[in-house]
């Protein structure tokens, strides 16, 4: 039998969660749930318009009961301010595994500050299954 754990995590298949705002930016949502045992690998976020004043996300593990702004942060907040139209990678934390979930766990994109120039705002997290 071949377990994951065999298989070279840069040599696994991923999938990704895409979470997008195209105006209206809310501050705290959930952007998706996870079908099976994974880990983040990678976050990047795009954005059309800067947000114009003091503007930053960050991505957050959930798991079942839990609202938005209520989990664990998995990323650094990340400023909105950057170049528009460029990805820019966001911090994983590694910390206590919070970056690994079991199937039927959330992710949730948290907002903070003045969002109201943002426009285009999109985070996409990549996800690597795991044993």
């Amino acid at each position: 039998m071949i377990n994951r754990k065999n298989i070279n995590k840069a040599s696994r298949d991923s999938f990704t969660i895409v979470g997008y705002q195209s105006s209206a930016v809310e501050a705290n949502r959930v952007a998706g749930i996870l079908p099976v045992k994974c880990e983040l690998v990678k976050v990047y976020e795009s954005h059309t318009v800067v947000a114009g004043q003091t503007c930053t996300y960050a991505v957050e593990h959930l798991t079942t009961g839990e609202a938005p702004a209520a989990g664990d942060l998995i990323t650094t907040a990340e400023s909105l301010e950057g170049t528009i139209n460029t990805p820019h990678a966001a911090t994983i934390l590694t910390t206590n595994d919070v970056h690994k979930f079991v199937a039927g766990d959330r992710i949730s994109i948290l907002v903070t500050g003045t969002t109201t120039g943002l426009a285009g705002f999109n985070v996409t997290c990549q996800f690597i299954p795991i044993d």
